[in-house]
């Protein structure tokens, strides 16, 4: 299912669609040398393939999109849902996200963070979600439209393209990260 712009399925369907149409091995190689080497050890094949074919997306609406994102519900214990965002990068893009996501309901449990070569981001969220149930995909609609206006919004706001950054955020990485002084 796609509402102007957001992709929203089910795990199912990701997967299907991974799996049988998924991207071929040039193009997860392809994305691969664009991104920090770690991105392949926190990343499932199912990930780069859906970055891949959002990757893909930004790619062919050029200046007319600012961010491609897609919702899979998760049935994993950490999340209700993936939050897939492709972009290019800007500066404080991660607080503007984070900022937008708590405004909307949803609480990021887990975060991979990354950025190409060439400055587009390349994100995943685990997301539990309040406002909204993630497993009824004609409700989560309307939310998710709302979501990326807010996201597109924030991340309009300044120009300024961010250099390649990596960053993984998981919450015993957060409570083990030093007091700032």
């Amino acid at each position: 299912v796609k509402a102007e712009g957001v992709m929203v399925g089910s795990a199912e369907e990701a997967a299907a669609a991974d799996s049988g149409g998924g991207p071929s091995p040039a193009a997860e190689s392809e994305l691969l040398a664009r991104l920090p080497a770690k991105y392949a050890v926190v990343t499932t094949p199912d990930d780069r393939a859906v970055h891949i074919r959002l990757l893909n997306a930004l790619q062919e609406a050029g200046s007319a999109s600012l961010l491609v994102m897609e919702w899979v519900p998760s049935a994993e214990a950490n999340a209700d849902a993936r939050l897939y965002l492709v972009f290019q990068d800007r500066h404080a893009s991660l607080k503007r996200i984070c900022t937008v996501l708590s405004d909307s309901g949803i609480d990021i449990s887990e975060a991979s963070v990354f950025c190409t070569h060439d400055g587009v981001a390349v994100d995943l969220f685990y997301c539990r979600a309040s406002s909204f149930d993630v497993s009824d995909r004609a409700s989560c609609a309307e939310p998710l439209e709302s979501l990326r206006n807010a996201l597109v919004a924030e991340l309009a706001l300044d120009g300024a393209s961010v250099p390649n950054t990596e960053q993984t955020i998981t919450p015993a990485a957060a409570a083990a990260a030093p007091a700032p002084s």
